[in-house]
């Protein structure tokens, strides 16, 4: 996600693997991630929390441990889903629209100095 993005917010998108996605980002920083499997193949997440991650699964709540790469690894079942965040407790999980100025809107990407910068 470009830097530039302080705060954004997805609902259930699909990523490689049969997996739905959703996250939000406040304030340059990654609040929570949700990971649902529609396929029950592993799911390997690289989600730059900072500090102690945690991960709510089956209603407990437990540390992981990223690997040497950064990536966690998630075992999930078909139609399981487990929400990563970091902190003491599971923030609140809503997804809701984040307001932008009219001069900052840009539906195709990102602009900076009135130039479109796109990123691979």
């Amino acid at each position: 996600m470009p830097n530039d993005w302080e705060s954004a917010v997805f609902h259930d998108l699909r990523a490689e693997g049969a997996f739905l996605v959703s996250a939000e980002r406040k304030d340059g920083k990654t609040a929570w991630v949700r990971v649902k499997s529609l396929a029950g193949e592993p799911c390997k997440i690289l989600s730059h929390m900072k500090g102690k991650v945690n991960m709510l699964k089956n209603g407990k709540v437990t540390t992981v441990a990223p690997a040497a790469d950064g990536h966690i690894e998630i075992a999930l079942k078909q139609g399981e889903e487990a929400v990563l965040f970091s902190g003491f407790k599971v923030p609140p999980l809503i997804v809701v629209p984040i307001t932008v100025p009219p001069e900052k809107a840009n539906p195709w990407g990102l602009k900076q100095n009135n130039r479109m910068v796109t990123y691979k």
